[in-house]
């Protein structure tokens, strides 16, 4: 008891000569702890979401995706038999108007898309219309709704016609938001979305054509791993990529944990500091 007496006479005397001292001692300690409690409690809150709003980010309960080609009737016909399938298109455009042209990131879409969550349009050309039905052929011209970058681009409004490889489009609606767009691969032009049979009347997909091919499927039976080795054991040679709802966030959820982990770092680093003050 006398030796704890004497140390704390000691750093009486050493506060008394510069409580800034203190001050910092306390303060690097109060800030690394913190930094790690709260680097741990957002990790867990971002992870839960990851895992809570996985399928909206994939577009359903599993993908199965394939460049060059699109499905051939009897993989379409597995699709189907596994549940509900939309059709996904990614291929780059150019649209044209007047001298002025903008590169677009074309999504051609069916009429199931998406199958969770919804597209957000902005300004649409008619408020009461489904998406189908801003997309579908009228007065003849195609539907297209795309992000503010090509109003801005082209300086057109909506109503607006551009053409696509010859085929007229009429600008119905600014795209908000697409559910998946989160989990897709880089982007160089305009969003837009069109339907599936503007993409084909257009004559874009042609042998060679860089387009990536899309099947969402909303399960009948919820079980991922069962479906995709269906798939997989049907067509072992046909090169299908196929990602559960955790495959499509793995990217996000590393990123995460890694910037987690730098923020730890940091916490520690304070807490040194202040373990050299205390020593």
């Amino acid at each position: 008891m006398s030796t704890f007496g004497a140390w704390l006479r000691v750093a009486m005397v050493d506060l008394r000569g510069d409580l800034r001292r203190f001050g910092i001692l306390l303060a690097c300690l109060a800030l690394g702890v913190a930094t790690i409690a709260i680097v741990g409690s957002v990790g867990a809150s971002l992870q839960a979401a990851l895992d809570r709003d996985a399928r909206l980010l994939l577009g359903g309960d599993l993908e199965a995706g394939l460049s060059y080609r699109k499905a051939e009737p009897a993989e379409r016909e597995l699709f189907g038999s596994l549940g509900t399938v939309t059709e996904v298109i990614e291929v780059m455009g150019n649209g044209r108007r007047g001298e002025s042209n903008a590169f677009l990131a074309l999504r051609a879409i069916d009429e199931n898309y998406p199958l969770v969550g919804a597209v957000t349009v902005e300004n649409a050309a008619d408020p009461d219309a489904s998406l189908t039905e801003l997309l579908a052929l009228r007065d003849g011209a195609w539907g297209l709704v795309a992000e503010s970058l090509l109003f801005d681009r082209l300086g057109v409004t909506v109503g607006d016609r551009l053409t696509i490889e010859e085929v007229e489009f009429e600008i119905r609606g600014r795209l908000g938001g697409i559910p998946d767009q989160m989990t897709q691969t880089i982007q160089f032009g305009t969003p837009a979305l069109i339907a599936i049979e503007a993409l084909d009347a257009t004559g874009i997909l042609q042998p060679g054509v860089l387009a990536r091919y899309r099947y969402k499927i909303l399960l009948a039976e919820p079980d991922f791993d069962a479906a995709a080795a269906q798939i997989r054991t049907a067509f072992p040679t046909a090169g299908w990529d196929v990602n559960s709802p955790r495959d499509a966030t793995a990217d996000i959820a590393r990123f995460f944990n890694i910037f987690s982990r730098f923020l730890t770092v940091v916490g520690l680093s304070a807490l040194i500091v202040g373990g050299v003050g205390v020593s």
